[in-house]
C-alpha cells in the first residue's frame, strides 16, 4: 500500500463531477414547478403560466450559485492544501488477474 496526497483539484473537473448531483435537486424543483403551474393554470387560468418565466430564472440563478459555492470550495482546498497539506488517500496495488481467478475460484467452491 502507498499513500497519496491530493495538493490541488481542477475547478472544471470539479464542476464536472458534482454537477451528476445536481441533477438530483433539479429533478425535484422541476416537479414542484410542474405541480405548481398545473394548480396555477387550473385556478389562474392563463395567468398560471406566469410561473414558468420566474421558474426558468430561478434555475439560472439556482446553477450559477451552485457553480460559485463548488467553485469557491475549490480553490479554498487548493489554497489550504498547498499550505497544510491535502487529502491523504491510502492506495492498494491490485492484480486484476490475480483477483478475478480468485474470483472464479470461490464461485467454483460454492458450486
Amino acid at each position: 500500500m502507498r499513500k497519496v496526497e491530493v495538493k490541488k483539484f481542477g475547478i472544471v473537473s470539479v464542476l464536472k463531477s458534482t454537477l451528476y448531483l445536481y441533477f438530483i435537486p433539479l429533478i425535484i424543483f422541476v416537479l414542484i414547478f410542474l405541480i405548481a403551474t398545473l394548480v396555477g393554470v387550473t385556478q389562474e387560468g392563463a395567468a398560471g403560466f406566469v410561473t414558468i418565466p420566474l421558474f426558468l430564472i430561478a434555475i439560472i440563478f439556482y446553477t450559477a450559485f451552485y457553480a460559485g459555492i463548488i467553485s469557491l470550495v475549490t480553490l479554498c482546498y487548493n489554497w489550504l492544501a498547498g499550505k497544510f497539506g491535502g487529502l491523504v488517500l491510502t492506495v492498494e496495488d491490485v492484480d486484476t488477474h490475480t483477483a478475478i481467478n480468485e474470483q472464479h475460484h470461490d464461485e467454483s467452491q460454492l458450486s
